[in-house]
């Protein structure tokens, strides 16, 4: 089984194409974020996307962006190991409501990682079919 050296915990969000997960590794205890494709038999184009990801990820490290620790690989699946910084949903926060003193700091933390992400080699290709 794919995941099998980890102990998956908590739901964090879930799509047609992929689930995130908190997770615990257990050869060491590890706090750690697993996302995977949700369907059993991904698309070649789903693993390349996550593959994707990890390597984008691996390039950027920088606050406001989740360090990729590894990527899990069998048969036909994909799993992303992410680092598990224990932040908590945007969406929860929000339906918390969240102090402006609060808001613009993660905000502007969240907004300069993407804007570091987006600048890394490749970072922008387009991943849609091109009609013609």
């Amino acid at each position: 089984m794919l995941l099998d050296r980890y102990e998956l915990g908590e739901r964090l969000a879930e799509s047609d194409r992929n689930t995130v997960r908190r997770a615990r590794r257990l050869r060491d205890g590890a706090r750690l974020i697993v996302k995977t494709s949700t369907r059993e038999y991904p698309s070649v184009r789903e693993v390349r996307r996550l593959e994707f990801e990890y390597r984008i990820l691996r390039h950027v490290e920088s606050p406001g962006v989740i360090g990729a620790l590894d990527i899990e690989r069998q048969g036909g699946r994909v799993a992303l190991i992410l680092e598990d910084f224990g932040g908590e949903r945007l969406s929860a926060l929000v339906s918390k409501g969240v102090s402006f003193e609060h808001f613009f700091p993660r905000a502007t933390l969240i907004a300069s990682g993407c804007g570091r992400a987006s600048t890394q080699p490749g970072a922008n290709r387009d991943d849609k079919p091109r009609s013609r």
